[in-house]
């Protein structure tokens, strides 16, 4: 596909260019508005139009490698969400899990302490306290 016809399926068929005296048909280009034509006048013509064209063609392959790097900034961001919500899923399964367990130990804790009275709620302490002076030991050693 020619530049010519990229540039005329993205900007569709203008009719007036905004440079003052200039219009623009698609059979010959940009040309010299209400002029009679002449030598002069169709070479400034001509190159009139070859400057818009190499304007046009430096514009469309800027605006080419920046889509580039909007589609590959999209990619990107695409695999990032999904990889994020990969681990947010791992992450709400294993909350799901821990709360279940804690469920079932307090509830087990409750009826232990409803059961035995206070003989058991001291072992519970006591266990407690025998854990957490353990931990200190490891820690206080490194």
């Amino acid at each position: 596909m020619s530049n010519a016809a990229k540039r005329e399926a993205l900007f569709g068929n203008r009719s007036h260019n905004p440079q003052k005296g200039m219009a623009y048909s698609a059979s010959s280009g940009y040309t010299a508005a209400g002029g009679t034509g002449g030598k002069s006048s169709d070479h400034y013509a001509e190159q009139t139009n070859a400057l818009f064209e190499e304007e046009n063609n430096a514009q469309i392959d800027a605006l080419h490698g920046k889509l580039q790097g909007l589609k590959a900034l999209s990619i990107d961001i695409h695999g990032e969400v999904q990889e994020q919500n990969r681990l947010l899923d791992g992450m709400e399964d294993d909350f799901s899990s821990a709360s279940g367990l804690m469920g079932k130990t307090l509830g087990k804790l409750q009826e232990m302490v409803l059961k035995g009275g206070s003989y058991n709620l001291c072992k519970v302490v006591a266990f407690s306290c025998f854990v957490f002076f353990v931990i200190w030991l490891i820690m206080k050693k490194r």
